[in-house]
């Protein structure tokens, strides 16, 4: 199951759990999710740094999940290729004010081929992309 959007009631509630209770790293890495997805860039930095040193190797290889409207249809943000590579990219998220890493693995190749340096992008889940046309 695809995790929702949380309500800013089911957010705080969850803030006031973790600072009481801390938490292991899954629960860290949503925690952290939930900020950097809310435009709180830097608080959730220090929390997937903490993540990182903790978690298994699967959390800098994989995706970890879609995220979603509430209605189930995927969110799209758009962005700017900073930089590609042969297997990933760079891509600045204009709503987030941040950027991310993308893999070619997660993207199909037909999209991947067309991506170049200053293209303008859509991420269509947490990891795929899609160039503008």
């Amino acid at each position: 199951m695809t995790p929702q959007p949380l309500s800013e009631e089911e957010f705080d509630s969850l803030s006031e759990a973790l600072k009481r209770l801390g938490g292991g790293a899954m629960n860290l890495f949503w925690y952290a999710r939930e900020l950097y997805l809310r435009g709180r860039a830097t608080e959730a930095k220090t929390l997937f740094d903490s993540v990182n040193e903790r978690a298994p190797g699967r959390f800098r290889t994989e995706s970890a999940a879609e995220y979603n409207n509430p209605d189930g249809s995927p969110i799209s943000l758009d962005g700017s290729v900073l930089r590609k590579e042969e297997g990933y990219a760079f891509i600045r998220l204009i709503d987030l004010a941040v950027d991310v890493f993308a893999s070619r693995a997660d993207s199909a190749r037909i999209d991947w081929d067309r991506i170049r340096s200053g293209s303008q992008v859509s991420r269509l889940t947490d990891a795929a992309l899609a160039p503008h046309v």
